[in-house]
């Protein structure tokens, strides 16, 4: 009799329990307002390391953060704001970086947030890293609020110049004259152009270098190792004839031999 007695004390308790749920789920949707905002977030960690590499050929560069939309799209773009954390930034606008118009596009849940960085607007970058922080804050158009972890409302970008390092077999290879910046930057750019121009030339090097052109560079050199033909197809003609058309002072480029 008293098991019997518990399992139907059990089954009260289970039905005044699903009937408090119903009775609370009802509530919630009388409550909810159809007119409330949507809400936007970020997606990815608040944390995030970012180099400004010397060789790159340009002196910006472009950080993406996504911005997601929790709710209906519109048929329309709507605005939103961001605000910068003086307490957690260094950086400083139109030297080190500079956001876009801020702008959620029509019929999306998704977008894009392109921050342009500067890396030579400010000399002393070389010498110390920046940090820009920013959160996503409450507009006309949108709801800001705290999701998890990386569906967030805010971004924190450390900021660093990374300096080019001379490979050490850079002066041994004679064909490249002596060791220049902008030589090297130029000639890893044609390099890089030859895994789409000829992918079977490109994967022959990159397997020689061992995937790695900084320690490794010289063997595409050495022809016991590997076919001149093409480097000097793809790489020593095309260095030498843009500094015949691009002449930078201290830059002298030995003329290839065929």
């Amino acid at each position: 009799m008293k098991t019997r007695e518990i399992v139907k004390i059990l089954k009260g308790v289970m039905a005044v329990w699903m009937a408090w749920c119903c009775l609370s789920c009802d509530r919630d949707y009388l409550r909810y307002d159809t007119n409330s905002k949507d809400v936007l977030y970020l997606i990815g960690t608040d944390s995030n390391y970012v180099s400004l590499n010397e060789s790159a050929l340009v002196d910006t560069a472009t950080f993406r953060v996504v911005v997601a939309l929790m709710g209906m799209p519109k048929d329309h773009e709507r605005s939103y704001k961001i605000e910068v954390i003086d307490s957690s930034t260094t950086a400083v606008k139109d030297v080190h970086y500079k956001f876009p118009d801020l702008i959620f596009p029509a019929d999306t849940v998704q977008d894009y947030l392109y921050i342009t960085l500067y890396r030579d607007r400010d000399p002393e970058l070389k010498n110390r890293r920046v940090e820009l922080a920013f959160k996503l804050v409450s507009s006309d158009d949108f709801e800001i609020i705290p999701l998890s972890e990386y569906k967030t409302s805010v971004c924190h970008l450390f900021i660093e110049y990374v300096a080019v390092k001379e490979p050490w077999w850079w002066n041994s290879v004679e064909v490249l004259g002596t060791y220049n910046k902008k030589v090297e930057s130029k000639f890893m750019e044609l390099y890089h152009e030859v895994k789409q121009t000829n992918p079977t030339i490109y994967e022959s090097w990159e397997e020689i270098c061992v995937g790695n052109f900084e320690e490794y560079g010289y063997a595409i050199f050495d022809s016991r190792y590997i076919g001149q033909v093409p480097v000097k197809k793809y790489l020593l003609f095309p260095l030498y004839n843009y500094f015949l058309e691009h002449p930078e002072p201290g830059v002298e480029i030995p003329k290839p031999k065929y």
